[in-house]
């Protein structure tokens, strides 16, 4: 509380320390995409939609997004197919309690629709680098799709 009122001495204890800080520091890019999927999970689109809204005016590049976006579906994937969240943390070499965030995550979906998302992704990746389409707004189709489904 101390360093917060240093960076902004009119704070008062009162405050939403939350958004303080959220305002303060930069987004972490793998926290927001697993808060894009919470999102889309709960279907969701106004808070996908946000947090993508929020990563690109930190100057968060469109095409590490994107990239980070398909990893995690691939992810998601794995997880729904594993089932177990020791595998899934050995399996993909990642800690424990983002295993147990991904085995969440991967419930609120099926498996053909995890599929047929990062399928999807790819596609328009391809589209984006062939010039075909603007990476922001397939970005944020891609999420009102994965919303809808």
């Amino acid at each position: 509380m101390s360093k917060v009122s240093i960076v902004v001495p009119s704070y008062n204890e009162s405050g939403n320390v939350i958004n303080l800080v959220e305002q303060i520091c930069p987004p972490d890019i793998n926290g927001s995409v697993f808060n894009i999927t919470d999102a889309v999970g709960q279907k969701d689109v106004n808070t996908a939609l946000l947090i993508l809204n929020n990563l690109i005016i930190m100057k968060e590049p469109t095409q590490r997004i994107r990239f980070m976006l398909m990893r995690h579906l691939k992810h998601l994937i794995c997880a729904k197919e594993l089932n177990d969240q020791t595998q899934i943390a050995s399996r993909l070499k990642v800690q424990p309690f983002v295993a147990k965030k991904l085995l969440s995550q991967s419930s609120r979906f099926n498996l053909n629709t995890l599929i047929m998302l990062f399928q999807e992704c790819v596609k328009e990746d391809g589209e984006i680098k062939h010039g075909n389409l603007d990476d922001r707004k397939s970005l944020e189709s891609f999420i009102v799709l994965a919303c809808g489904q």
